[in-house]
């Protein structure tokens, strides 16, 4: 049995057939994980947006400092407990 040895990615590079191959993969994984990014910003956007009109519409109001701390937060499960407690506090001072 013939044994290679291991080879990298660069050494890929250099073979015309593996070259292009290698350029495709890595292209579709950067296209991939910029929709992905994509994706998740409008997932965020529209959960804050939800958050701050729950907020209007249960309590009239929308605090600076409490839009603020929507704005700035990007984690999707901190935003889902704001919302969580968006729908179910009985005071706006419980939200954040």
């Amino acid at each position: 049995m013939l044994e290679l040895p291991p080879l990298t990615i660069e050494d890929l590079r250099e073979f015309p057939f593996t070259a292009k191959a290698i350029e495709q993969l890595e292209r579709e994984a950067y296209l991939k994980g910029y929709q992905e990014g994509l994706e998740l910003g409008r997932a965020i956007k529209t959960r804050r947006e939800t958050i701050k009109t729950i907020i209007l519409v249960r309590f009239g109001e929308l605090p600076k400092e409490l839009e603020e701390k929507i704005e700035n937060t990007d984690d999707m499960e901190i935003l889902y407990e704001m919302l969580k407690r968006a729908l179910l506090s009985s005071k706006i001072e419980e939200i954040s």
